[in-house]
């Protein structure tokens, strides 16, 4: 189909069928040298200078002409010849008929003629004419002294056209694959056989292999075209398959440029359920996984892969989705994509793009359609993003009961819930406390109480672990203590490790002191009575 180059009342025939076979001007002759005041632009190519038009009866057909000025001139359009009902220029013309229209240099404007039957032209053929008239103008509009007007003429001729061609809509067909309807050609506005040609048919529409080009109708015949419709490019292609048919003895072709072919040139289409991840406050050497959904919302099966895969492993980010992963049209998939912070203080970058299935362009060239974007987002905080301050009981005698405070300290961004993962190592070291699981708010500072019992005399070394829901990371409560013996007097009083208290207590020493005071004693006692018997015997 031939496409018009349309001007100041383009809009006007935007949902007019144009004839598509157009003829030259039979423009009024001109001086050597010397360019016509006034040309007319019949957006075609004929010959013969004659503008050949054709529809079915019943129907109407508009065809544009253009007039442009070259020199300031008033120009006049003649309305059509009215012996012959059907024909007339439209009020939708910018140069209206029999009246003066002033064009500037370089100025144009258009002029419309219907067409429309309801019964058929005597001898199968109406003819008319186009007439219109220059004459010189100054820049204001008005007539220069002496201007001759011009006039000229472009004949129109109209053929009705025998045949009508099924409309197809081949609807949405992937780029670069190819699709067959079939359309069908009937002989329904003749009472006599027709011969047609199939001449011309749009691109990207084909006639499939084997598709007949030429035949014989009948009144009301027909016959079935296999047309194939191969995009190159995205969006919806108009076009139409002409058949071209002689009437009488003119050897003109007309071809009909009604039956319109239509498709949408389509890729397959990849949405996200949301279009970013975000992993929050992730301590370093910790994982955290989200998920990610991607939908084929296209008409057409694709593959998905993964455009930037060592770029994210580099800033410690894995996305489970497989390369060449199969996704059918109106099905999703999810898959996982985890962060490993690498040190502290790091923002998740970069973004993870998610390629599908190339394709071809018109060019050749290939290329991932629409690839999509996954914005990342998240900050890695230390390791510890809870802390626990060691808690030391000094020393405590077996069997007394000393309370103390457990202080979490929470250096993260969002809420912490720490839940204790061995409870049983709190009995096991006479340990107690209601601190099993504790939520500690961003940026804040929370106690509890832990109180120790020894059941017997020990150096007390223990932990509580306890994981963080939020961030799957660990911390540790840690304790020290030393338990001594129960003092047997009762005495409340806490002595220093080494001190006699730690080997049995006062009375013990004591008593050895005086047996050695008696032992003494009985050795002096003893040497004395020696002595004095010496002295006896001597006397």
């Amino acid at each position: 189909m031939h496409t018009l180059r349309f001007s100041k009342t383009a809009a006007l025939l935007g949902a007019i069928a144009i004839s598509a076979a157009v003829g030259v001007t039979a423009a009024p002759p001109a001086q050597a040298g010397q360019r016509p005041l006034v040309t007319i632009d019949t957006h075609g190519a004929s010959p013969t200078g004659i503008t050949y038009l054709t529809t079915h009866l019943g129907a109407e057909v508009q065809t544009l002409f253009t007039l442009s000025a070259h020199a300031p001139a008033l120009v006049t359009v003649d309305q059509l010849w009215d012996f012959e009902d059907g024909w007339s220029v439209t009020d939708s013309s910018t140069c209206p008929a029999d009246q003066e229209t002033f064009l500037n240099e370089g100025e144009s404007c258009d002029v419309i003629v219907r067409l429309a039957f309801d019964v058929a032209p005597e001898f199968n053929i109406s003819y008319n004419q186009l007439e219109y008239r220059s004459v010189p103008a100054d820049h204001a509009g008005a007539p220069l002294p002496g201007g001759i007007a011009t006039p000229a003429t472009e004949t129109l001729a109209f053929y009705p056209n025998p045949f009508t061609v099924s409309a197809t809509d081949f609807g949405e067909v992937q780029v670069g694959e190819s699709v067959s309807r079939v359309v069908r050609i009937t002989n329904s506005f003749s009472q006599s056989e027709n011969s047609f040609d199939v001449r011309q048919i749009d691109s990207p529409f084909s006639l499939a292999p084997g598709a007949p080009t030429y035949g014989h109708l009948k009144p009301g015949a027909s016959v079935d075209v296999e047309v194939a419709f191969t995009p190159s490019s995205l969006g919806t292609t108009r076009g139409a398959i002409t058949p071209a048919f002689t009437p009488m003895n003119t050897g003109h072709l007309i071809v009909d440029p009604y039956g319109l072919l239509v498709g949408t040139g389509t890729a397959p289409t990849i949405s996200l359920e949301a279009p970013a991840v975000d992993f929050g406050e992730v301590p370093v050497g910790a994982s955290v996984s989200r998920p990610l959904t991607i939908s084929n919302t296209g008409a057409t099966d694709t593959a998905l892969s993964v455009g930037n895969r060592s770029e994210l492993s580099e800033a410690g980010v894995r996305v489970d989705l497989i390369d060449g992963a199969p996704l059918a049209a109106g099905e999703d998939v999810t898959t996982s994509v985890t962060w490993t912070p690498n040190g502290p203080g790091e923002a998740v970058s970069p973004s993870i793009e998610i390629a599908h299935t190339p394709f071809t362009d018109p060019t050749g060239a290939t290329g991932p359609l629409n690839p999509l974007s996954v914005a990342l987002s998240g900050t890695s905080v230390p390791s510890q993003a809870v802390t626990v301050a060691p808690v030391d009981f000094g020393t405590v005698r077996v069997g007394e009961q000393v309370e103390r405070t457990l202080v979490f300290t929470n250096l993260s961004g969002q809420d912490i819930t720490l839940t204790a993962t061995d409870p049983t190592s709190l009995d096991a070291n006479a340990l107690t406390t209601d601190a099993m699981t504790v939520v500690i708010p961003a940026h804040s500072e929370i106690t509890q109480s832990i109180s120790w019992t020894p059941r017997k005399p020990i150096a007390l070394s223990a932990e509580i672990v306890y994981l963080a829901e939020e961030t799957g990371g660990t911390t540790a409560a840690t304790f020290r203590g030393d338990a001594l013996a129960a003092d047997p007097r009762g005495t409340d009083e806490a002595l220093p490790e080494g001190s006699l208290a730690t080997t049995g207590g006062l009375l013990p020493l004591t008593a050895i002191v005086l047996a050695c005071a008696l032992l003494a004693t009985g050795l002096g006692l003893r040497r004395f009575r020696g002595h004095r018997g010496s002295e006896q015997e001597t006397e």
